[in-house]
């Protein structure tokens, strides 16, 4: 008797209690323990239907759950959902036949399969419900940032192109998937959303480019602001390798990025002495990254004798100095 309850348990959770995927039987065929074979037919068919009771539960719940959402019958989900159905079919024909230990068989391969139905829609509603809505809701900046750069461009006179066409398509593209949402069709959802990524992708290529031409545009006005800030730069360098080198402490790493960022500075403000603005935003253009590491050098020195300097002892009390 022990193992007939420990199979009925089985059974009837199942469907919450094993992960999904793992297989509980080969899908060619089973057969119980012996324990149970040697139990009366009676207790053998109490054990079948309570899994057929299971399975029609199981059925009514993830073929709402199909029907609701919209389920792609070329999606997982559907597969699995017809394979449930398939075992599910074959377990109460065996009931109805009398074979119960096939009933029970075939009913745990179909509760495999709607195990992980309700775990994978449960997975994605989940997705749905926070993720999804996030990234919709970053794009409001994304969208307000490339009209400015479009309608920036126009003023300039540069051409746009389709940019506004297609910033108005993923736009749309992006109020589809919250609608998707809003109406609970998860699977359209997903796939209104792989559309809005693929236009998204196209509009940053656009804005890539004209952005581009806003810089040639402005080249003057971007080189000037280059020396300005380099300048500043380079003097807030030196100095902080000088202290720095007065306590003992290594700077080549600052040294280096200075020397590198000073080759490009002075090639930049000698095109620019010249005239030559489109060309010295070539060069700044092309030593990007020397430039960013630069300043990220600073930046990061800067940042940790910020901190030395905020450090406070803390009293035996547990209470901050004033």
């Amino acid at each position: 008797m022990r193992w007939l309850k420990a199979w009925l348990i089985i059974g009837l959770l199942i469907g919450a209690i094993v992960p999904a995927g793992m297989a509980l039987a080969d899908e060619g065929g089973t057969s119980m323990p012996q324990e149970i074979q040697d139990n009366s037919t009676s207790e053998m068919q109490a054990v079948a239907e309570h899994i057929v009771s299971t399975l029609e539960s199981l059925h009514n719940i993830t073929s709402r759950i199909i029907e609701k959402a919209n389920v792609s019958e070329n999606s997982t989900i559907f597969e699995h959902y017809q394979k449930a159905e398939e075992y599910r079919e074959v377990a109460l024909q065996d009931y109805q036949n009398g074979d119960y230990e096939g009933a029970i068989a075939n009913g745990i391969l179909a509760m495999r399969h709607y195990k992980v139905i309700l775990k994978r829609v449960k997975e994605f509603k989940e997705e749905a419900r926070e993720r999804f809505p996030a990234e919709v809701k970053r794009m409001e900046g994304y969208f307000r940032a490339a009209e400015k750069t479009i309608r920036k461009a126009q003023e300039e006179g540069i051409d746009v192109g389709d940019s506004l066409q297609l910033l108005n398509q993923t736009k749309e593209a992006y109020k589809q998937v919250m609608e998707d949402i809003r109406n609970r069709d998860m699977e359209k959802a997903k796939e209104d959303l792989e559309v809005a990524r693929e236009l998204k992708k196209g509009l940053d290529e656009k804005l890539v480019e004209i952005r581009k031409e806003l810089a040639y545009a402005n080249a003057d006005k971007i080189v000037d602001e280059f020396l300005k800030r380099g300048e500043k730069g380079i003097g807030l360098a030196q100095r902080i390798i000088e202290k720095t080198n007065e306590s003992g402490k290594d700077t080549t790493e600052l040294q280096e990025r200075l020397e590198a960022f000073q080759s490009v500075y002075e090639q930049v403000k000698e095109l620019a002495d010249q005239g030559n603005y489109t060309e010295a935003l070539d060069v700044i253009i092309a030593n990007k990254e020397t430039v960013k590491e630069f300043y990220k050098a600073i930046h990061s020195i800067a940042k940790r004798g910020t901190h030395k300097k905020g450090t406070r002892k803390m009293p035996r009390h547990g209470r901050m100095h004033p």
